[in-house]
Protein backbone atom coordinates (compact mmCIF):
# COMPACT_ATOMS: atom_id res chain seq x y z
CA UNK A 1 0.00 0.00 0.00
CA UNK A 2 1.43 3.37 -0.95
CA UNK A 3 0.13 6.59 0.54
CA UNK A 4 1.28 9.91 -0.84
CA UNK A 5 0.79 11.59 2.52
CA UNK A 6 2.97 12.55 5.42
CA UNK A 7 0.74 10.94 8.05
CA UNK A 8 2.23 8.44 10.49
CA UNK A 9 1.72 4.92 9.16
CA UNK A 10 0.18 3.75 12.44
CA UNK A 11 -2.21 6.72 12.56
CA UNK A 12 -5.92 5.81 12.83
CA UNK A 13 -6.69 7.38 9.45
CA UNK A 14 -4.13 5.23 7.66
CA UNK A 15 -4.98 2.07 9.62
CA UNK A 16 -8.65 2.47 8.65
CA UNK A 17 -7.61 2.58 5.00
CA UNK A 18 -5.66 -0.64 5.53
CA UNK A 19 -8.73 -2.30 7.02
CA UNK A 20 -10.74 -1.44 3.92
CA UNK A 21 -7.99 -2.52 1.52
CA UNK A 22 -8.45 -5.31 -0.99
CA UNK A 23 -6.14 -8.17 -0.06
CA UNK A 24 -7.77 -10.74 -2.28
CA UNK A 25 -5.22 -13.36 -3.27
CA UNK A 26 -2.91 -12.69 -0.32
CA UNK A 27 -2.72 -15.83 1.76
CA UNK A 28 -3.23 -15.87 5.52
CA UNK A 29 -0.08 -14.79 7.41
CA UNK A 30 1.03 -12.90 4.30
CA UNK A 31 2.81 -9.56 4.60
CA UNK A 32 1.46 -6.26 3.33
CA UNK A 33 4.19 -3.73 2.51
CA UNK A 34 3.43 -0.14 3.46
CA UNK A 35 5.11 2.94 1.99
CA UNK A 36 4.39 6.47 3.11
CA UNK A 37 6.15 9.79 2.58
CA UNK A 38 7.09 9.92 6.25
CA UNK A 39 9.21 7.52 8.23
CA UNK A 40 7.71 5.77 11.24
CA UNK A 41 7.83 8.25 14.14
CA UNK A 42 9.43 5.85 16.56
CA UNK A 43 12.97 4.76 15.90
CA UNK A 44 12.95 1.21 17.27
CA UNK A 45 12.87 -1.36 14.48
CA UNK A 46 9.85 -3.17 15.97
CA UNK A 47 7.77 -0.04 15.29
CA UNK A 48 8.22 -0.72 11.57
CA UNK A 49 6.22 -3.97 11.72
CA UNK A 50 2.74 -4.88 12.89
CA UNK A 51 2.63 -8.64 13.31
CA UNK A 52 -0.74 -10.26 12.87
CA UNK A 53 -2.72 -10.35 16.09
CA UNK A 54 -0.47 -7.77 17.78
CA UNK A 55 -1.91 -5.80 20.65
CA UNK A 56 -1.38 -2.29 19.35
CA UNK A 57 -3.64 0.24 21.06
CA UNK A 58 -4.82 1.96 17.87
CA UNK A 59 -5.56 -1.38 16.23
CA UNK A 60 -7.38 -2.81 19.25
CA UNK A 61 -9.61 0.29 19.33
CA UNK A 62 -10.23 0.08 15.59
CA UNK A 63 -11.03 -3.63 15.84
CA UNK A 64 -13.76 -2.92 18.37
CA UNK A 65 -15.15 -0.13 16.17
CA UNK A 66 -14.96 -2.40 13.10
CA UNK A 67 -16.79 -5.25 14.87
CA UNK A 68 -19.52 -2.81 15.94
CA UNK A 69 -19.89 -1.77 12.28
CA UNK A 70 -18.78 1.82 12.88
CA UNK A 71 -16.73 1.81 9.65
CA UNK A 72 -15.74 -0.52 6.86
CA UNK A 73 -17.63 -3.41 5.36
CA UNK A 74 -17.48 -6.27 7.85
CA UNK A 75 -19.57 -8.54 5.65
CA UNK A 76 -18.42 -10.60 2.68
CA UNK A 77 -20.24 -9.44 -0.47
CA UNK A 78 -22.67 -7.56 1.79
CA UNK A 79 -24.07 -10.92 2.92
CA UNK A 80 -25.11 -10.82 6.53
CA UNK A 81 -24.23 -14.49 7.15
CA UNK A 82 -20.43 -14.29 6.83
CA UNK A 83 -18.11 -11.68 8.14
CA UNK A 84 -14.66 -10.71 6.97
CA UNK A 85 -11.78 -11.47 9.26
CA UNK A 86 -10.16 -8.35 10.69
CA UNK A 87 -7.10 -7.74 8.45
CA UNK A 88 -4.74 -7.12 11.37
CA UNK A 89 -5.61 -10.59 12.71
CA UNK A 90 -4.95 -12.17 9.33
CA UNK A 91 -1.88 -10.40 7.85
CA UNK A 92 1.39 -8.83 8.91
CA UNK A 93 2.04 -5.21 7.96
CA UNK A 94 5.55 -3.95 7.35
CA UNK A 95 6.72 -0.45 6.52
CA UNK A 96 9.07 -0.45 3.51
CA UNK A 97 11.69 1.33 5.61
CA UNK A 98 12.03 -1.88 7.64
CA UNK A 99 13.52 -3.65 4.61
CA UNK A 100 16.04 -0.90 4.16
CA UNK A 101 16.92 -0.67 7.82
CA UNK A 102 17.21 -4.41 8.42
CA UNK A 103 18.63 -5.63 5.13
CA UNK A 104 20.95 -2.74 4.37
CA UNK A 105 21.99 -1.53 7.81
CA UNK A 106 21.52 -4.06 10.57
CA UNK A 107 22.46 -7.12 8.50
CA UNK A 108 25.11 -5.49 6.34
CA UNK A 109 27.88 -7.48 8.06
CA UNK A 110 26.20 -10.72 6.93
CA UNK A 111 26.60 -9.67 3.30
CA UNK A 112 30.16 -8.33 3.21
CA UNK A 113 31.66 -11.62 2.01
CA UNK A 114 29.59 -11.69 -1.17
CA UNK A 115 30.88 -10.55 -4.56
CA UNK A 116 30.46 -11.32 -8.27
CA UNK A 117 32.19 -14.69 -7.83
CA UNK A 118 29.64 -16.03 -5.35
CA UNK A 119 26.47 -14.27 -6.50
CA UNK A 120 24.52 -17.57 -6.54
CA UNK A 121 25.20 -17.89 -2.80
CA UNK A 122 24.12 -14.27 -2.36
CA UNK A 123 20.83 -14.92 -4.13
CA UNK A 124 20.23 -17.96 -1.92
CA UNK A 125 21.01 -15.93 1.20
CA UNK A 126 18.66 -13.14 0.10
CA UNK A 127 15.92 -15.64 -0.71
CA UNK A 128 16.28 -17.13 2.78
CA UNK A 129 16.15 -13.68 4.41
CA UNK A 130 13.07 -12.65 2.44
CA UNK A 131 11.35 -15.93 3.25
CA UNK A 132 11.87 -15.19 6.95
CA UNK A 133 10.60 -11.62 6.58
CA UNK A 134 7.53 -12.49 4.55
CA UNK A 135 6.68 -15.86 6.13
CA UNK A 136 7.03 -17.67 2.81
Amino acid sequence: IYKDKTIEWQDNEFLKECINGNFEGLRDNGTVLIKTNSLPAKTKIEHYIIKKGSLVSNIEYLKQEYIKGKFGDVFIDDGMSSTKEFVFDKYNFMHFEYLKKVMLVEKSEDFKRFNALNKIELLQKLKCEYEKLFNL
